[in-house]
């Protein structure tokens, strides 16, 4: 309903302009609120509500809007503000092959991601209040490493051709982009998740800090890359600053779990390992065969010990 009063008012005043579909995105998302508003309002439960209960839990809890909201917005920013950066210095054609190879990367891994913290969040509290939140936050990392680097270990291998052949040949420097957003994707794949300890623990401002951290990097080094005049050359600092931000994020989520970082790097060494070991039909038919046979022959092979290491896993109870 509300997805239909929003097309209904942006279709009706399409002759305003944006300022239509302004208006009608705004009057969306308030038709939707009021609907959920509305039926809670109206129970018994509401009314007998207590005020004084209500005022402590507002003043007990106010740091997720005072922190969680600027969090987000600079986390937004910092997703949002690269293009338009890139576009200032660059030119539209260089912003085209960036958008199409962060999206083509970034769709999958936001829905699985969204997908793993949704199970996280719906324990993480109680685990929280049992004193085995670090079992939770190892368990999770060492199931998000395993399963984004075989992928990506592939994936930076084989994108310049990937995009070539399925975008057309003019898009191969978006897949050599890839190859490069590949290492900070993955850590925005495997810290994303977890930064719900931030909110579970109470430490909004350490995820304030993190995302302004995280927010002038990424800015930062896109301008400093538009001293050398190369796409190329800034999409690796972006990357390579993304990588070390979240980093930073991650050793910060260990420490408030009681983990050590050596946790990461024990299941980044695994998946690695495995990682490796699955990507090797799609190294030699990269290197040694030619022809659209050997391609379905390699990816049927790839296919089959990605399952095979994704069965194993789940047999472990992980």
């Amino acid at each position: 309903f509300p997805v239909t009063i929003r097309l209904l008012i942006q279709l009706l005043a399409s002759k305003l302009g944006v300022g239509a579909l302004l208006f009608g995105q705004v009057a969306g998302h308030g038709v939707g609120a009021t609907t959920l508003f509305l039926p809670v309002i109206m129970k018994n439960e509401f009314r007998k509500t207590d005020w004084t209960g209500i005022c402590y839990g507002l003043s007990r809890y106010k740091r997720f809007p005072l922190f969680t909201t600027w969090a987000g917005l600079l986390n937004t920013g910092g997703t949002q503000l690269p293009p338009v950066l890139i576009t200032a210095f660059f030119g539209a054609t260089a912003t085209g092959l960036y958008a199409l190879a962060h999206r083509a990367l970034s769709i999958p891994i936001a829905l699985i991601g969204d997908a793993l913290q949704g199970v996280f969040f719906s324990d993480a509290a109680e685990a929280h209040r049992n004193n085995k939140l670090g079992q939770k936050v190892e368990k999770l990392l060492d199931v998000l490493v395993q399963v984004a680097l075989p992928p990506a270990i592939i994936l930076v291998i084989v994108s310049p051709d990937l995009f070539a052949n399925f975008f057309g040949k003019k898009w191969r420097e978006a897949g050599v982009m890839a190859q490069y957003l590949i290492p900070w994707l993955v850590m925005q794949f495997c810290v994303g998740p977890l930064t719900l300890v931030n909110a579970v623990t109470e430490n909004q401002k350490l995820g304030l800090y993190m995302q302004m951290q995280l927010f002038i990097v990424r800015i930062t080094t896109i301008v400093f890359g538009s001293f050398y005049g190369d796409i190329l050359k800034t999409i690796f600092f972006f990357s390579l600053g993304s990588v070390i931000s979240y980093f930073a994020f991650l050793w910060s989520i260990l420490s408030i779990s009681g983990l050590s970082i050596m946790v990461f790097f024990k299941a980044i060494a695994r998946g690695a390992f495995f990682g490796g070991i699955i990507a090797l039909p799609t190294v030699f038919y990269h290197y040694f065969f030619d022809g659209i046979i050997a391609l379905v022959g390699l990816s049927a092979a790839t296919l089959l010990l990605v399952g095979a290491r994704y069965h194993a896993y789940v047999r472990r109870g992980i």
